[in-house]
């Protein structure tokens, strides 16, 4: 439900969409593709999974490294520590973005529905911010969302997304 492109501080954002398999070599790949463009990096990676038991939206602040579990093809990793291209095997990565100002502008300025979190998980949506917060902590993001309509419609969600990327985009001074 996002749009194509959002306009920022007078300049023009493509937003681009990807849907990713729960499965790790999916992952791989898709971080991969979006990081190895050498026409241009992206000025901000938004990753967003859903997490069932969520009752607001979760901006998480880190990653850690540990990966015990099946993926949907039950595959699981030769080693669940994983070796990084850039950090090798660091226990946790942490983005550079602020966080707990981005969530405490949200909650003043447009509902409280936003939560800090440092409980990524150790699934696949741990996985992939790992896998990019290696890349560039500088502009990457995790977000959790509830499932549809526990407690916001699809069109909410939406909203707070775009919300939670202009904050980012302010916070980059893009």
């Amino acid at each position: 439900m996002l749009p194509d492109v959002i306009k920022h501080n007078q300049l023009n954002f493509d937003i681009v969409k990807r849907k990713v398999e729960v499965k790790y070599d999916a992952v791989d790949q898709e971080v991969k593709e979006i990081w190895d463009d050498k026409r241009q990096l992206p000025e901000l990676v938004v990753h967003v999974g859903v997490h069932g038991e969520a009752k607001c939206i979760h901006l998480e602040k880190c990653a850690t490294n540990g990966f015990c579990k099946q993926d949907f093809s039950l595959k699981t990793l030769c080693d669940p520590v994983v070796s990084l291209e850039n950090s090798g095997k660091c226990a946790i990565l942490e983005t550079k973005l602020n966080i707990d100002k981005i969530v405490k502008e949200l909650n003043e300025n447009y509902q409280p529905m936003f939560k800090a979190s440092c409980d990524v998980g150790s699934y696949l949506c741990g996985y992939i911010y790992l896998k990019s917060l290696d890349r560039c902590r500088e502009r990457v993001i995790f977000i959790h969302v509830p499932p549809i309509d526990k407690p916001y419609s699809s069109e909410e969600t939406s909203r707070a997304l775009m919300k939670i990327i202009e904050k980012c985009l302010s916070e980059l001074k893009v």
